[in-house]
């Protein structure tokens, strides 16, 4: 009894049936000791004068690909963050930043091309993914902007087994150039008339590029996404009442009714500033209602590049404006799509698109 008094409570089943002792519940369990190694990196702890200032000024960097922690100053994980993790950090931001420097430029360049400014400008739009891990199925269905590309043929997906384990070192890297032509298709349903696109017009075209890029054999894919692109009727009766939606039919749905009206709106205000530049002399920077309407395609060209991010498929964008540039399939040159994981291509047409090109530039006069 003076053992558990004392925090010893070992010795107490013994006494049990002893005297008035009597055993009602055994609250005392046996523990299990397990073992797990955690890689946790201490950084700049030393330039310290105590643990106790390195905590108040410590931050902790995570890296999600391999689970890995780092612990350090403030100005050290900023480095961090930065130099030696930027994808892990904001792939999702990087993302967004470079759709947006291609819609931009693709405007402009449209801008320039409509009202004949003489301006030489190229818009090109690169899309870059990796992974440390992924899982089995989600590596092939980032195959399938390769095929809407027009440039990977489908046999490649089909060659490779639907299931396996996960693979490392997953990087899928897409990009596409922009000439003048194909920027002014990209706004305009006819670019001779500078007609813009209507969203009704676009809605078809940003459904098929997202059910081309999911995966039916994902249960949330076919039942919660395919299904509800795909079905004409329910679509009309979102247009009214879309309160119903849930989850990521939801998202889906906004992601493309939001994206085809801004690019229609983008395309009006284009329309709008080409026309009035054709009737400007001199420099059209110096007149005031010029700048006034290239204001306006600012913040269209804002507006369209926040909304076509696509719910959980990063080349959404890219496989939109491909299509309705009409770069896919067959356009010459070809979009350079590469797939590579586990230290193996999958595919890539790099290397046959950079020799057409060369071929091109050996051809032209001097």
């Amino acid at each position: 009894m003076a053992a558990a008094l004392s925090g010893d409570w070992t010795q107490l089943a013994a006494l049990d049936g002893q005297g008035n002792v009597r055993k009602l519940r055994d609250v005392v369990i046996d523990t299990i000791e397990k073992k797990y190694s955690l890689n946790v990196n201490l950084l700049g702890l030393y330039n310290y004068r105590s643990v106790g200032v390195f905590v108040l000024n410590m931050r902790v960097v995570k890296n999600a690909e391999n689970g890995s922690v780092v612990i350090t100053d403030k100005a050290t994980a900023s480095r961090t963050t930065t130099g030696s993790m930027p994808l892990v950090a904001a792939a999702d931001i990087l993302r967004v930043v470079l759709y947006e420097s291609f819609v931009a430029t693709a405007a402009y360049q449209a801008l320039g091309a409509g009202a004949g400014f003489g301006l030489t400008l190229t818009a090109q739009q690169d899309v870059l993914i990796y992974k440390n891990t992924m899982d089995h199925r989600a590596a092939l269905k980032q195959l399938n902007p390769g095929i809407i590309l027009g440039v990977m043929p489908k046999s490649v997906k089909t060659a490779i087994p639907a299931t396996g384990p996960n693979v490392r070192h997953a990087r899928f890297a897409a990009s596409c150039s922009y000439g003048n032509d194909d920027v002014m298709r990209l706004f305009f349903s006819d670019p001779v008339k500078m007609t813009p696109w209507k969203r009704e017009q676009l809605w078809p075209v940003g459904k098929t590029a997202l059910v081309k890029l999911l995966d039916p054999q994902d249960p949330t894919d076919l039942a919660r996404r395919i299904q509800v692109l795909m079905d004409p009727h329910g679509w009309d009766e979102m247009e009214f009442n879309n309160n119903s939606l849930q989850g990521a039919e939801r998202v889906d749905w906004f992601d493309i009714t939001e994206w085809a009206g801004s690019v229609a709106d983008a395309g009006s205000s284009l329309a709008d500033a080409i026309s009035y530049a054709k009737t400007v002399v001199g420099d059209p920077t110096a007149d005031p209602t010029f700048m006034k309407k290239r204001r306006n395609l600012a913040l269209a060209i804002d507006a369209a590049t926040h909304d076509a991010h696509g719910a959980f498929d990063p080349a959404y964008g890219m496989c939109l404006t491909s299509t309705l540039a009409g770069r896919t399939p067959g356009h010459d040159p070809a979009p350079v799509f590469e797939a590579e994981w586990g230290s193996k291509v999958i595919f890539s047409n790099k290397v046959a698109v950079t020799a057409t090109q060369q071929k091109g530039l050996g051809a032209r006069p001097t």
